[in-house]
């Protein structure tokens, strides 16, 4: 079994900010970083993903956690208030173990290896990789 696990956690902003206004955190947020990382908490407890990084183009966060998509999950149905769980989507949370050989480093990341090894999109179909005609 591998010691890290890469997370994918699709982010719905409304229901995130729910969240946030029903846990007082009044902040400016502005990445949504101290939001997260409280609701992750809230979530997951002691196994909270870190480091983890929002993408808000995707609106998405990608992370590292010391456990699979699986447990985090059983963890936060067992243990999270309502309010951090109805902010979550559990449908689209995915896990991949790293390996040994993973890069980490986004920008040493080759294409071909983002189209052969990365999670798969999150409508479950790859993209195809025919050339273009």
């Amino acid at each position: 079994m591998s010691d890290l696990h890469l997370l994918r956690i699709p982010i719905d902003a409304p229901r995130l900010l729910r969240f946030a206004t029903e846990h007082g955190i009044k902040q400016e947020d502005e990445t949504l970083g101290y939001t997260l990382h409280a609701w992750f908490a809230a979530l997951f407890r002691d196994q909270a993903p870190k480091p983890f990084r929002y993408i808000e183009r995707r609106s998405e966060v990608l992370a590292y956690a010391s456990t699979d998509a699986a447990t985090l999950l059983a963890q936060a149905q067992a243990f999270a208030s309502p309010q951090a769980w109805a902010a979550l989507d559990p449908e689209g949370v995915a896990s991949k173990p790293r390996t040994r050989n993973m890069v980490i480093c986004a920008s040493q990341v080759s294409p071909s290896w983002n189209r052969r090894n990365a999670m798969p999109p999150r409508n479950g179909r790859l993209p195809s990789t025919s050339p273009a005609t």
